[in-house]
């Protein structure tokens, strides 16, 4: 887990990034 920044929208585009990007992994798994 990434540490939060004090900057609110950093921390919330980090969190849409890893959302999909971990989002993309389970969606590859699922498809095997």
């Amino acid at each position: 887990m990434h540490t939060l920044s004090d900057n609110l929208q950093e921390n919330f585009d980090r969190l849409i990034v890893e959302s999909l990007e971990a989002g993309c992994i389970w969606g590859l798994q699922d498809g095997n």
